[in-house]
């Protein structure tokens, strides 16, 4: 099995083994390189493997501009990577004029918040709803735990766009240094990532890392490999 990491124009073999230290080598494929390890079964997605695979991509992106690619199923022969590879080669060839010469930086909650919780201890109430008819429908502890539910469930929304909009109003000195901005989802919640000239990273470090001080409970994370805005998917709308 051949599991891939990423693509680029150069064809660099990272001084780093790969998953399970195996080799890493350069293919030619749609007209860039390959940067592969090869196996004798498919990887498994474990967190060591998910490390390797990371750690190959921030060697090569030390050196050359690059693609990084999500962790995902191996492909079977060289053959069959090169065809899939081919079959995209325009939206690969674009994504890598996108993200040459740049790096990610990514703005979040200094900590995940703790889960929701509905009733306390022992005495929360199961998760049984009362049958029609039931004497204490629609009144029982299992509306109650449901509404309670519903209601954790508004509260966790609610914060996590009271966050969307905490983020959007600190970094928002920072989006015009960037070339692109797209909100996501991580860990700890929201996050705003930014794609940044590699010659702009370290003013972006600094001014990020004192609105964040400010801010308090926000933290920021980078410079990184593209990883956010190598996607194939379309970026969403209001991004750039």
């Amino acid at each position: 099995m051949i599991h891939l990491s990423a693509l680029a124009r150069e064809g660099v073999d990272p001084a780093v083994a790969g998953i399970a230290a195996a080799p890493v080598v350069s293919l030619d494929a749609a007209g860039l390189h390959a940067i592969v390890s090869h196996h004798d079964d498919a990887v498994q997605a474990t967190a060591d493997a998910a490390l390797a695979h990371v750690t190959v991509i921030e060697a090569l992106a030390g050196r050359t501009d690059v693609l990084p690619v999500q962790f995902g199923p191996g492909h079977t022969d060289e053959a069959t990577l090169r065809a899939e590879l081919d079959r995209i080669r325009p939206q690969l060839h674009t994504l890598l004029d996108r993200v040459a010469g740049h790096v990610e930086f990514v703005v979040r909650a200094a900590e995940a918040p703790a889960p929701a919780t509905v009733g306390a201890g022992a005495d929360q109430p199961k998760a049984s709803v009362p049958g029609p008819g039931h004497p204490g429908s629609g009144r029982g502890p299992g509306r109650a735990y449901l509404e309670g539910r519903r209601a954790a469930v508004r509260a966790e929304a609610e914060r996590e766009e009271a966050l969307r909009e905490r983020l959007g109003a600190t970094t928002e000195p920072l989006a015009s240094t960037a070339a692109a901005v797209r909100d996501t989802t991580g860990r700890n919640g929201p996050e705003r990532c930014f794609l940044v000239p590699r010659p702009a990273a370290s003013a972006f470090a600094a001014q990020a890392g004192q609105l964040t001080e400010d801010a308090g409970d926000l933290v920021v994370g980078g410079p990184w490999p593209p990883f956010t805005f190598s996607s194939l998917a379309p970026a969403p709308e209001g991004t750039s």
